[in-house]
């Protein structure tokens, strides 16, 4: 009997041994999407101790049947019915909304905001560890106290004017906003944070009521009324950016799938500017595939001047066509987009410089989109040179802009790989390790010296047996 023609009864009693094949299912993808039962069978099995087992990818078995179906909106909608809350595998849902021809704006918007209300019942996994962590952590809310407050309170002593009191409570606020900003996990016991958490500045109740009473006796009553609050105000603010992490990554394949499928410009701009402007969600929101499906300049823009998430910010330089602009971030320097940079003290400066790594990733490849690729300035080998041999010998990672120093020295027949390649540093010499797809028996090592002499030596793995070759780089 054809495979084809078997019934799903002989198909689910394939054992572990026989490797299913899911094209089998292909012919009879309606009547196994239809039901979430038939759908489990179809990517499980019982072994030899009864304990469930798959034996494929419940993921890629939906992707398989789904494409089967697509462009078929009609049955997709029924199929995003049955499976929107339904706690299976396979983010079938998800899949089948990714599978539906798009125009259908109220449809899609409409399971979007039906999102909005479902709440996650099952434990499964969202998107990557990172993301979890900052989106599901409850946690991640911490009090820290003002450590300058004594500053505070010795400008309070004695007979302060209107406008002393006005300063005092300016600078007091942005000390609270910078100490919020430079927050040390470290100084709380925490040895490693991930995620971007809300922080708060609790102040000395004693000190508030204290400033507070002498705003109010100089006249300024809402300035003394705002410092009362302040702790109050802080706290919502944090428990709202904290539920909309939670609420955005509940369902968060499903709801991907909806944005990227929405044109409604005013909507998709509606959704963004919903977002708080000093917020960061930590991983790729819905509303950072928002700003990737508007086609406004200007808007795009704005958002560069009043967003803080970096995903978001990093989806509007990817849609942007401002040539000059879009060459300002592509043209960072390594320095500035090297979060380990030395020179780089505090956790915000070593944080901006992890962002403009990806802005100038994310401004690169637009570039190469729009066929600019030209305006792209990579720097000269001199510069990595000075660049590589100021690094921590200890610190074995990839250099930006190594690919520079194969460009140069493709003619010679150095042969990189980029998967293949690590560049240390041994005193003042570059080390460039690396194996080519040609030379698999063979390990290869460059060493550069300070006056860009390369000395390219190859040994074979298991012989010992070395040969030398001795070049001089360019130097522009």
């Amino acid at each position: 009997m054809d495979k084809d023609q078997q019934s799903l009864e002989d198909i689910f009693r394939i054992d572990e041994a026989t490797q299913m094949e899911v094209s089998v299912f292909l012919p009879q993808a309606k009547s196994i999407l239809e039901d979430p039962k038939t759908f489990k069978d179809a990517y499980t099995f019982k072994d030899a101790d009864g304990r469930i087992r798959e034996k494929v990818n419940p993921g890629y078995l939906a992707r398989k049947l789904l494409h089967e179906v697509r462009g078929d909106n009609e049955f997709l909608k029924k199929i995003v019915e049955i499976y929107l809350n339904c706690p299976s595998e396979g983010f079938v849902a998800a899949n089948a909304i990714a599978s539906m021809t798009p125009g259908d704006d109220v449809y899609f918007i409409g399971v979007f905001e039906r999102l909005d209300k479902l709440r996650e019942t099952t434990q499964r996994y969202k998107f990557s560890g990172y993301g979890i962590g900052i989106a599901r952590d409850e946690g991640n809310l911490f009090r820290i106290s003002l450590k300058n407050l004594a500053d505070f309170e010795s400008r309070l002593k004695g007979k302060p004017s209107r406008d002393s009191l006005e300063s005092v409570y300016v600078d007091l606020v942005n000390a609270m906003n910078e100490a919020r900003k430079n927050w040390s996990p470290l100084e709380l016991g925490i040895e490693e944070f991930l995620g971007h958490p809300e922080v708060v500045v609790e102040l000395n109740n004693k000190f508030v009521k204290r400033f507070a009473s002498s705003l109010e006796k100089y006249g300024l009553k809402e300035r003394a009324e705002e410092l009362r609050n302040y702790n109050k105000t802080q706290l919502k603010q944090a428990e709202a950016n904290i539920r909309l992490r939670q609420e955005s990554s509940d369902h968060w394949h499903e709801r991907a799938a909806a944005m990227n499928k929405i044109t409604d410009q005013k909507y998709l701009k509606d959704v963004v500017s919903a977002v708080p402007n000093d917020f960061e969600f930590g991983y790729e929101s819905p509303q950072a595939i928002a700003v990737s499906k508007i086609n406004d300049p200007s808007f795009l823009e704005e958002i560069l001047k009043t967003k803080k998430d970096v995903y978001i910010i990093r989806s509007a330089i990817g849609s942007l066509t401002n040539t000059k602009l879009l060459e300002s971030y592509a043209n960072s320097t390594d320095d500035e987009c090297d979060q380990h940079n030395p020179s780089l003290i505090s956790r915000e400066e070593r944080g901006e410089a992890a962002d403009k790594s990806e802005y100038r990733d994310a401004a690169r490849e637009r570039l190469q989109e729009l066929g600019l690729g030209k305006l792209i300035k990579e720097p000269t080998f001199p510069e990595i040179y000075q660049r590589a041999s100021k690094m921590d010998p200890k610190r074995r990672r990839e250099i930006p802009g190594w690919n520079i120093i194969a460009s140069l020295n493709k003619k010679l027949g150095f042969g990189f790989d980029s998967n293949r390649l690590r560049i240390g540093v041994d005193k003042q010499d570059i080390v460039i390790y690396y194996r080519t797809k040609e030379e698999k028996s063979k390990e290869v090592y460059i060493n550069i010296n300070p006056d860009y002499i390369a000395t390219k030596a190859s040994r074979e793995i298991g012989t010992g047996k070395e040969t030398t070759e001795t070049y001089t780089l360019k130097h522009t």
